[in-house]
């Protein structure tokens, strides 16, 4: 495997991990390599103090606010943002004494209005208060740790509050803020109301959904007919505003959320009649990308479907393969011995 192959796939890994962190991420986004490129190129403007990158970051977040700036599976080009973010203050933050953090400061003493500068920053404080209380999968974290976790989601929430009227139009601030309120223990009346605010204003943003989802999880003291429910109210919330394949979305970041041992169709209620449709709206709308193409693939070969296992596998032949898209336990060969019939 090539360097930049395996810096890919590291980048993958971690950044699977701080998406659901984030918000629950679907596998659609998840490992995504559309992501990937988009998150890299927010990360090197970032590092590169060359004359002209602030401002060039600046405008990509900005730009990509835009409902009408998609990847080619139809996923907002702003996920690729806070995900590479995500990963560059995983990888080395370092507090508000560290080069990255003064980096930032000066991002915002030149545009002290920059709605790009008080994400960056909000997402540095998540991302801190993540690294202080560990992986979900973790022990559970010491007093001073989830301490410690607080008082940067309080600094990511002050930087919120201080940015609100230049930077809330913006989808991200309002899914940072979603991720402080768990942070800091909000009750649930008080989450659903920025819940509420957050898909009034930008109501096809999916990460908004799949953050929910995460709070549902029964790791949280939620439960799959939870779940079940919201997924069904989230479909029909975003018929009608380019909400393709919500439900594959959505049932996707419950899986991506999961051990590889997860069996989504025997833990949850998903259904994979209704999942099936929600991955063919999302490549009728978005025809050309073979990642949508390979995680719905894997799903099929992971619900027993021969018949539509062999007609996306004769479309997919040997050339679009992606094998980030499949469960370590469900590869291509395995689907390919279980579903195949061989002559």
């Amino acid at each position: 495997m090539s360097n930049s192959s395996f810096t890919q796939r590291r980048w993958q890994g971690t950044i699977a991990l701080f998406l659901i962190a984030l918000a629950a991420s679907s596998l659609l986004e998840a490992n995504n390599p559309h992501v990937y490129g988009v998150g890299m190129n927010a990360a090197r403007l970032f590092d590169d103090d060359r004359d002209g990158n602030l401002e060039r970051l600046d405008g990509l977040i900005t730009k990509f606010a835009d409902s009408s700036q998609r990847l080619p599976d139809g996923s907002w080009m702003l996920s690729g943002i806070a995900a590479g973010f995500f990963y560059r203050f995983s990888v080395s933050a370092g507090g508000n004494n560290s080069p990255t953090y003064a980096r930032i400061n000066s991002w915002k003493s030149k545009y002290p209005q920059s709605a790009g500068a008080a994400i960056v920053e909000a997402i540095f404080w998540v991302a801190e208060a993540r690294n202080a209380s560990g992986s979900r999968y973790a022990p559970k974290p010491s007093n001073a740790a989830r301490h410690l976790s607080r008082e940067h989601f309080a600094r990511a929430e002050k930087v919120l509050i201080e940015s609100q009227a230049y930077a809330s139009g913006n989808p991200l601030w309002h899914l940072l803020y979603m991720e402080v309120a768990r942070g800091l223990d909000w009750p649930g009346a008080k989450y659903q109301q920025l819940f509420d605010e957050a898909t009034r204003k930008t109501p096809d943003f999916f990460p908004y959904y799949s953050a929910v989802v995460e709070t549902l999880s029964p790791r949280n003291g939620g439960s799959y007919e939870a779940i079940d429910r919201f997924i069904a109210k989230a479909v029909e919330a975003t018929r009608s505003v380019k909400g393709a394949g919500m439900y594959a979305r959505l049932y996707s970041a419950v899986d991506t959320a999961e051990p590889a041992e997860f069996e989504l169709f025997k833990a949850t209620h998903a259904s994979w009649g209704a999942m099936k449709a929600s991955f063919e709206e999302i490549r009728l709308a978005y025809p050309r990308d073979s990642w949508t193409l390979n995680v719905y693939l894997s799903f099929a070969c992971r619900a027993g479907d021969k018949v539509t296992y062999a007609r996306l596998r004769q479309e997919l032949g040997a050339g679009r393969y992606n094998q980030d898209a499949w469960r370590s336990n469900y590869s291509r060969t395995v689907c390919d011995e279980m579903h195949l019939v061989r002559t």
